[in-house]
């Protein structure tokens, strides 16, 4: 076994990790995974090698229903998005996630893709004001981010910082985190859209001037 943090060997995951890292300097930090095998996890969950995964190949339903027909799902009739959000609520992703206490933390930071932002649709919908919630995504998956503040990986930002649009969330995650100078600074960006914003654009928090 091992933790759900070194288990993952992806760029993109890779980018995230370093991201903690920063942040853990001048704060203390939550790292949660959704996982297809497991649900939602601590990054420090132990966990036996797997290989499972929301996001397929091509969009193929079949791969969808044949995963959804284990866990008991009725498919008949459900769409990919439809069959996606009901392999979640089996695996209790909303649910666990709904019970965490969002008025704990600061701010909270979402690097996932749409499959995973469909399983935890809900969520998102339902968030309330107390605690910023940024989702790094695509502005073709804002409809899947519900009451969350939007921070854009797409294209624009793709060409500006050069990256390939797999490793793109991971990337402004980690330049954000890396533009943190203080737990002050920390705290200010938090509750600072575009602050946020210019700050995983540029990797700096020289951003008075930048044009963006």
């Amino acid at each position: 076994m091992r933790a759900a943090a070194k288990l993952y060997t992806g760029y993109e995951h890779g980018q995230v990790k370093e991201a903690y890292n920063e942040f853990c300097k001048f704060a203390d930090v939550d790292w949660k995974i959704i996982s297809d095998g497991f649900g939602l996890i601590d990054h420090e969950t132990d966990l036996v090698p797997y290989e499972c995964t929301l996001r397929r190949q091509a969009n193929n339903k079949a791969d969808y229903k044949k995963r959804a027909d284990r866990l008991g799902i009725e498919t008949a009739g459900l769409t990919i998005a439809e069959l996606i959000a009901a392999i979640g609520s089996a695996k209790s992703i909303p649910e666990d996630l709904g019970q965490i206490d969002l008025r704990s933390y600061d701010a909270v930071y979402i690097t996932l893709g749409k499959h995973y932002l469909r399983a935890i649709q809900p969520v998102l919908e339902s968030l309330s004001a107390a605690t910023p919630v940024y989702v790094f995504a695509s502005r073709n998956h804002q409809s899947l981010t519900g009451g969350a503040t939007v921070i854009p990986a797409s294209e624009r930002e793709r060409r500006h910082i050069g990256a390939m649009q797999t490793r793109l969330k991971g990337i402004l995650l980690k330049n954000l985190a890396k533009s943190i100078d203080n737990t002050t600074d920390l705290y200010d960006v938090c509750s600072t859209p575009i602050e946020v914003y210019a700050r995983a654009i540029l990797g700096s928090n020289d951003v008075n001037n930048a044009e963006i």
